[in-house]
């Protein structure tokens, strides 16, 4: 009986450790939102044009966008602490970005806990326990942390640019205003000057003082061309999207090759 009675005692602390683990795990994915992090927002479409959705956000730094009949989907991101709120149509939008740096109250939920009394037996068996399920987790966070890491490293800004010029291409009107965001994103990652939330008029000024005048005259014109049709009452052209798109493409080819010459003079 009493050794049942052990055994019993033994499984019930094992099983509150593995809880107290579990939960603070889920407790630590649900953080706040820290600069730099990328915010997945998903917006009721009510009729609202990209352009608008796009301009409403000028503050952040929109990573892509993309809609379809239920609602609009973007990824966004800002460097800058604090509360922001964005008003799209009849929609509010409040995001509250923290410091890195900023301390955080935690509670120690050992404290509440009533521990089970047991011999010195059974504590080097939890122990034991207790260090296996550690070790575990720890390894697999660094094997994820890893594998995460050589990801990122793997992809190259231009490969990502393909990527989303690939992912934002359906014919739904809507096309052209996707192309664009994903081109000066592009753009920023390349000359490092403030491409989103910028008319073409002025993206070009910066454009002239950053980059050479072949590759200037090629991104102004097809920024130009892309407005005319994306403000014109008629659909566009299958003909002319497939213009646009292999000179996207043809754009995207030229900045990688000036990151792969900046990459060799570093190196």
């Amino acid at each position: 009986m009493k050794q049942n009675l052990k055994r019993r005692s033994i499984l019930l602390l094992c099983t509150l450790l593995l809880f107290i683990n579990s939960s603070y795990i889920a407790y630590a994915e649900e953080r706040p939102i820290y600069v730099g992090d990328i915010i997945n927002l998903e917006i009721e479409n009510s009729g609202l044009d990209l352009s608008e959705v796009e301009a409403a956000f000028k503050d952040f730094e929109v990573m892509s966008i993309y809609e379809n009949d239920e609602s609009i989907t973007l990824k966004i991101r800002t460097f800058d602490v604090g509360e922001k709120v964005v008003q799209i149509g009849n929609q509010t939008v409040s995001i509250v970005v923290v410091s890195t740096l900023d301390d955080h109250d935690k509670t120690d939920i050992y404290d509440e806990m009533n521990p089970l009394v047991v011999s010195n037996n059974d504590v080097y068996l939890l122990l034991a326990c207790a260090i296996t399920g550690l070790l575990i987790i720890v390894l697999t966070a660094v094997k994820w942390a890893k594998n995460r890491e050589k990801k990122v490293k793997d992809k190259t800004g231009y490969e990502e640019f393909v990527e989303s010029v690939e992912e934002n291409r359906m014919s739904d009107g809507q096309v052209l205003t996707r192309w664009t965001v994903t081109l000066k994103v592009y753009i920023e990652s390349v000359y490092e000057i403030r491409a989103i939330g910028k008319t073409t008029e002025e993206l070009s000024k910066e454009l002239e003082q950053a980059c050479s005048k072949d590759i200037y005259e090629l991104l102004v014109q097809w920024l130009y061309d892309t407005d005319s049709h994306k403000y014109k009452m008629s659909a566009v052209s299958a003909d002319v999207e497939e213009t646009l798109y292999k000179r996207l493409l043809e754009i995207g080819q030229r900045l990688h090759m000036i990151e792969v010459q900046r990459e060799a003079i570093a190196s």
